[in-house]
């Protein structure tokens, strides 16, 4: 006689529609989790910016600079006049929009309609007071300390999520004692995936390169392989975050736990990508839409944050329960040894 299948015993895993909802029944009983993106939005709309203007201008004199004197110019003619003329409005345009210090958000993506949209101040404030970076070196260091800044809060944000997530409830005490913690084991990963990137780009890269010289087709196609596998690649490392914060592991165990979830889930798992990735970018266009007004703005960063902490609460959630069923296998087969 067969032995009977353990697997008909386990819980029934929540789908993509259950998971969302899970996701913002938990928000809507531990509002405080929308703290950190709505007070770090207001600060982006009251607060002083920071503009990349003079070294934007200075990158746009030195295209200017090479685009007359490159060789290549004169040689092809208005195709790569063009280039140039293109990459200089890009160069111009990031001085006109960007304000530095929206990076905050950056580094654990953060949900943010000032990055999203860009906010002007309200007019009863007036004008917002404006830095200028003048130097390249002081932009690489203003940098580099908006991302420190920006990983200690994003912590704070992803912290208190998979404390909610994993333990029901928030707990800052213990996060401040984790927080050191969770940023550099979050850095860990950041340099780890690179140091992957370098060991398989640059090869990579060089083959693609090689192959668009001797046949533009089949360069081409290893073109499209490559940007094929960086889609599969970001595709099973997409939980590696909620790893470090929910599981509370190191960077390397975090990649194997990702990859863990998308291969016990993987049509799940693609569903709750592509619906984050839709929901996130429709919602920028419905904010637009509110107009321009002070109450809308308003309106729109408590959407915003309410939308897309509900988005990071419920692939937490997902990440969780696949995780739980696992260990729920390994239970039995450990209390048999």
């Amino acid at each position: 006689m067969n032995a009977p299948e353990r697997t008909s015993a386990l819980p029934k895993l929540p789908g993509v529609v259950d998971t969302l909802s899970a996701g913002y029944r938990m928000l809507n009983q531990h509002l405080y989790l929308l703290l950190v993106p709505v007070l770090l939005d207001l600060f982006y709309w009251l607060g002083p910016r920071l503009s990349v203007g003079p070294v934007a201008r200075q990158a746009a004199q030195a295209l200017d600079q090479m685009a007359a004197t490159s060789p290549a110019a004169g040689a092809a003619g208005s195709q790569v006049a063009q280039s140039w003329a293109l990459m200089k409005s890009m160069v111009e345009s990031i001085s006109d929009h960007l304000n530095l210090v929206t990076l905050l958000s950056s580094p654990l993506s953060i949900p943010s309609l000032a990055v999203d949209l860009g906010l002007s101040p309200p007019a009863a404030i007036g004008a917002a007071p404006i830095g200028a970076v003048a130097t390249t070196v002081d932009l690489v260091m203003i940098l580099a300390a908006l991302f420190v800044l920006g990983v200690a809060i994003g912590a704070v944000y992803m912290g208190l999520a998979g404390q909610t997530v994993r333990d029901g409830r928030g707990q800052p005490a213990a996060l401040a004692r984790r927080l050191v913690s969770y940023a550099i084991r979050y850095v860990g990963l950041l340099v780890l995936l690179m140091v992957m990137a370098l060991i398989v780009g640059l090869p990579a890269s060089l083959i693609v390169g090689v192959a668009t010289l001797l046949n533009p087709l089949i360069g081409s196609l290893l073109m499209a392989l490559v940007w094929a596998g960086v889609v599969w690649v970001y595709f099973n490392l997409f939980f590696a975050v909620n790893a470090l914060f929910v599981s509370e592991v190191g960077p390397l165990r975090a990649i194997f736990s990702s990859i863990t979830v998308v291969r016990l889930s993987t049509s799940s798992a693609l569903g709750l990508l592509l619906t984050l990735v839709l929901i996130s970018w429709g919602m920028s266009y419905v904010w637009g839409m509110l107009g321009s007004s002070d109450l809308a703005t308003l309106a729109g960063i408590l959407g915003n944050a309410y939308i897309g902490t509900g988005l990071t609460v419920a692939s937490m959630i997902f990440y969780r329960d696949r995780m739980n069923l696992l260990v729920s296998k390994q239970q039995p087969a450990v209390s048999n040894q």
